[in-house]
């Protein structure tokens, strides 16, 4: 295919340059200059500090000598530059055509709200996958499928790759793809082609406002609400007090779930259940008891979820309701087992509204003393870090404040900013730059029957120093701390 038919539906502009390179044959597609080739197109697209047309002279030198873009640059004469309106949305149009339009051969389930995406989208490839359903899914810890795993960089990968790797779904026989579908993903038309079958609404809070996400909450809320008017069908969250914002798209068939109100799927009788070193919930669904190893009402709402896109795919709704009891999702609500006596929790939770249903679900238990560790993300909101300190400063009998991604800015700032929540807070307020040390150092403090949160790293497996990733496996860190405690006991 050429670049022409590839851009048919994005309105070229112009083209400068060499004219006959628009009846090529197209090799691939690529958007990091690193990556061009001969025979391979490079889509120049704007960057939130670098402008992507800077590295057309570094995709030239790499083979590449097609290349479409938002500004009519200068290039070398036996190049070609397509100038479009939108390169975001040209990219998008041209892999969903270069791989043979596969969103319209697999039945896409998109997954979209403040929290609970991951989660969601993992137990309904987890479980539906060993229910009968050939599944795959693409979401913040990478794609998995029949076997394979293949890393990506954003919760919604960019549109290139979420074509390409439905395309490798296809080729090894998967019928649905979860994908979780993030507000910057849409804002960024990374799944402008993408047909989706059904689109789920998980819940809504105040988040991701900042110059480097969204300008205000009702941007927030317009992107978050895009994904609607991509699918065939919703089920929504019914509890959630901006429900309504999410099926006023006509021609949506809309399905309900949730705990308060009526709805198609609705838990009821739910109970907080506790075992020693082991929580979890259960509640009954159309007469049915369903038991989760995982505590907290807000994870009932993701089983509902699981439960009612099983029955509207079709899947074995009985087996999805065993497998419940069954199946888990790295790093958020994980008991990590120790021998101190202690409840040690690792959680993802790195926004208030998250951080706050996890800490009123482990109030649900009884307890001796709530221990939380947590940071804020740099480079990212000012108000996360005031609202992370309140909600811990509420609830917890003892916050130890420390580092979570600092990125480029100060970490020691960035737990001062923290601190100044905890103004008139009656616990006991520590504070440790460095992570690892006070992880170890509020390990051994804690005591038998109180409870540990470790918040805000979850699954992840790196911390943000600068630019740079460097390894720091939370989840080991903390199973050592215990391991070292308990010899010094």
């Amino acid at each position: 295919m050429n670049i022409q038919n590839l851009l048919k539906e994005c309105g070229i502009q112009s083209s400068i340059g060499n004219s006959d390179l628009l009846t090529v044959t197209v090799n691939d597609l690529c958007y990091d200059a690193r990556l061009a080739k001969s025979g391979s197109v490079f889509f120049a697209m704007p960057g939130r500090s670098v402008d992507g047309v800077t590295y057309i002279p570094q995709a030239y030198e790499n083979g590449a000598r097609i290349f479409v873009s938002q500004k009519a640059v200068d290039i070398p004469a036996d190049a070609l530059l397509v100038v479009v309106e939108d390169a975001r949305k040209a990219l998008s149009s041209a892999s969903h055509h270069f791989f043979g339009q596969p969103s319209h051969k697999l039945k896409v389930v998109g997954i979209t709200g403040t929290k609970g995406k991951t989660t969601t989208t993992t137990l309904l490839y987890k479980i539906l996958s060993r229910s009968g359903i050939k599944a795959g899914v693409i979401g913040t810890n990478g794609a998995y499928f029949a076997d394979r795993f293949i890393p990506t960089s954003n919760t919604t990968p960019e549109s290139y790759d979420i074509h390409k790797i439905f395309k490798a779904m296809i080729d090894e026989g998967i019928e649905v793809c979860f994908i979780e579908v993030s507000s910057q993903g849409l804002m960024m038309h990374r799944v402008d082609d993408v047909r989706f079958e059904i689109g789920v609404f998980t819940n809504m809070a105040h988040d991701h406002i900042s110059p480097l996400e969204h300008a205000t909450f009702e941007e927030y809320l317009h992107w978050k609400t895009h994904l609607f008017t991509l699918a065939k069908t919703a089920l929504v969250n019914v509890d959630d007090a901006y429900v309504d914002a999410f099926i006023t798209q006509p021609n949506l068939t809309v399905y309900t779930y949730g705990i308060d109100n009526a709805a198609q799927f609705r838990a009821s009788d739910v109970q907080h259940a506790f075992d020693g070193n082991r929580v979890g919930m259960s509640f009954v669904v159309n007469g049915e008891t369903v038991h989760m190893n995982v505590p907290g009402k807000f994870n009932v709402y993701n089983a509902l979820v699981v439960l009612g896109v099983g029955a509207l795919l079709g899947g074995d709704v009985e087996k999805c309701r065993k497998l419940l009891n069954e199946t888990s999702v790295p790093g958020r609500m994980e008991v990590i087992e120790n021998d101190k006596g202690v409840l040690a929790i690792l959680d993802y939770a790195h926004n208030g509204f998250a951080l706050e249903n996890v800490l009123t679900t482990l109030q649900q238990y009884e307890y001796n003393r709530l221990i939380v560790l947590f940071g804020s993300v740099g480079d990212r909101s000012q108000n996360r870090r005031l609202e992370l300190g309140q909600v811990v400063a509420k609830y917890a009998d003892v916050a130890m404040v420390t580092s979570d991604n600092p990125g480029c800015e100060d970490p020691q700032q960035i737990i001062d900013d923290i601190v100044q929540a905890f103004e008139g807070y009656e616990g006991k307020l520590l504070t440790q730059v460095d992570r690892k040390l006070a992880i170890e150092q509020v390990v051994s403090m804690a005591q038998e029957k109180d409870i540990v949160l470790f918040a805000g790293k979850g699954h992840e497996t790196y911390q943000l120093i600068g630019k740079e990733k460097l390894p720091f496996n939370e989840k080991q860190i903390i199973m050592n701390a215990f391991e070292i405690s308990g010899k010094n006991a």
